[in-house]
């Protein structure tokens, strides 16, 4: 059983583009195993600014429609930390801020 991950924003947009097999292929097994895929708020705003700014109005309108099948969470504090390892992903919040310390794993 593969641990719960929370995509960052390069892997979440290289599964969007639909052109890397290995990330395609790793993204499937982990939602039959999970039921769904994660990314962070930040991720979500990234994503929008981007579109915004190359104008692809269309690309915006099907992400945000796409958000319904994914799990958006939001962080940015000790309390929201704490929500995330409850969920059941792996993040160990002494070390957070550590930038050579344990992460939440990225497929």
């Amino acid at each position: 059983m593969a641990e719960r991950a929370l995509l960052d924003t390069d892997i979440f947009s290289e599964l969007m583009r639909g052109k890397n097999e290995g990330v395609r292929v790793r993204a499937e097994a982990y939602v039959k195993e999970h039921g769904r895929l994660s990314i962070s708020a930040v991720t979500v705003l990234e994503v929008v600014k981007g579109f915004q700014k190359v104008g692809r109005q269309d690309a915006l309108e099907r992400f945000v429609q796409s958000l319904a099948s994914v799990e958006v969470l939001v962080t940015g504090n000790e309390d929201h930390y704490k929500r995330i390892q409850a969920a059941g992903y792996t993040l160990l919040l002494d070390k957070w801020k550590v930038p050579q310390g344990p992460r939440v794993p990225l497929i």
